[in-house]
């Protein structure tokens, strides 16, 4: 198995964005952006993006808190 990340993939999430579980308008927020971050996009459902952070963690945020590279 190999790994090949896709460069067009990465996201900037911008400060202050709402990290959610679930892709949803009532899911919880587990961590909100303290300042600019990039991450990986997984998948996509609706308005939200599914995204790994640099942590390792995967999270959904809605599609306007992302900038295309």
């Amino acid at each position: 198995f190999i790994y090949d990340k896709n460069l067009f993939n990465d996201i900037k999430v911008e400060k202050n964005t709402h990290i959610k579980i679930l892709p949803t308008k009532k899911s919880t927020v587990f961590y909100t952006t303290n300042r600019t971050i990039y991450a990986s996009k997984l998948d996509s459902r609706g308005d939200y993006i599914k995204i790994l952070l640099p942590n390792g963690k995967i999270g959904w945020i809605k599609e306007k808190n992302d900038s295309k590279n």
